[in-house]
């Protein structure tokens, strides 16, 4: 006759998922944070446009069960703001395929950061990984907003409060503030033009005027 045995099984990693929301087609307005829910830090996306407190948390999962959030922009202009009061290590992206529209990511909370572009609309604060972000919003504290070669921002910066630097960080980079709209860059109290190699900035005293 046949014997029932048991087998020891081997250990097995249960994978975190990924917290993952696409916004609306029209444009969204969203924040992601960590709230505290029942005693265990979660990591919540709220619609800023919806009235309802109850109803505005879109998307929410535990933090100590989520290894990446991904957040896909539509169409229209979104607006992402990650609230860093309560801050939180886990990877970020924030990625639009629509050309032509007018997206915006926020930073919120006393903490510095040092903005990286590498191409177009694109690059990394942090933990925070865009594409196709045509805005950027510093937080209350210093940030730096550093450009690599081949590295560019078709919308705007706006340094938020704080010490904020606008770097050149590679070679051969002609910063032209006489080509740009009024406005464009706002909130920066230095230029550093360092870089790897010769760079050179272009500037009259209306521009220095609204960048500060």
């Amino acid at each position: 006759p046949r014997k029932l045995q048991f087998e020891p099984l081997e250990p097995r990693l249960l994978l975190s998922a990924d917290l993952a929301f696409m916004a609306d087609p029209g444009g969204s307005d969203l924040t992601l944070r960590v709230d505290d829910i029942d005693g265990i830090e979660t990591l919540v996306i709220i619609d800023n446009e919806i009235v309802d407190p109850l109803a505005r948390v879109v998307a929410n999962q535990s933090l100590a069960d989520t290894s990446a959030v991904t957040i896909i922009g539509g169409a229209g202009d979104d607006r992402l703001t990650v609230d860093l009061n309560n801050p939180f290590i886990v990877p970020v992206r924030f990625d639009d395929i629509s050309a032509g529209d007018n997206d915006l990511l926020a930073l919120t909370g006393a903490v510095d950061h040092i903005w990286q572009l590498s191409g177009a609309d694109e690059g990394q604060v942090d933990n925070i990984g865009f594409s196709g972000v045509e805005h950027l919003f510093g937080g209350s504290a210093d940030d730096v907003f550093q450009f690599a070669n081949g590295a560019s921002l078709s919308g705007g910066i706006d340094g938020g409060g704080g010490s904020d630097t606008l770097r050149l960080d590679g070679s051969g980079l002609a910063l032209d503030f006489t080509s740009i709209s009024q406005n464009t860059v706002t909130g920066i109290e230095r230029i550093d033009l360092t870089g790897s190699g010769d760079n050179s900035l272009t500037l009259t005293a209306l521009d220095v005027f609204d960048m500060v």
